[in-house]
């Protein structure tokens, strides 16, 4: 379900303003993309087509969440460039860019979440 860059600005403002009426839409379009009507309302139904949102009752809404979006991107650009190796990604996003403390916080915390083993729960029928 692949976004061109375009899209996902776009979907960005859908997914931040949701349901929104289309009207509305097309004037937000208008003030951060500079389009007119009718640009927004071909990537309404490009977007449509692709299964992403739907206009109903001037309704603007997606089918899928932005988290959900982000989720299958990601593991499929790491899969396909980095092998699958989320170390490799994160090896060539750090050669170039910096991370804030807030950040590393943030990274540390996850790790930290996900290598805790996890609750096993028994469950016995006893009769």
């Amino acid at each position: 379900m692949r976004l061109t860059i375009t899209e996902i600005k776009f979907m960005n403002l859908v997914w931040k303003h949701e349901p929104i009426c289309s009207t509305q839409l097309v004037k937000l379009c208008n003030e951060q993309f500079n389009w007119k009507k009718s640009t927004t309302y071909t990537f309404i139904k490009r977007l449509h087509e692709k299964g992403i949102l739907v206009n109903e009752d001037t309704f603007v809404k997606s089918l899928i969440s932005k988290e959900n979006y982000q989720n299958s991107e990601s593991s499929e650009i790491i899969n396909a460039i980095y092998d699958g190796s989320i170390v490799g990604f994160l090896s060539s996003y750090l050669k170039d860019n910096d991370l804030s403390g807030i950040e590393i916080d943030k990274i540390k915390e996850l790790v930290d979440k996900k290598s805790k083993p996890k609750k096993m729960v028994f469950q016995f029928d006893i009769e």
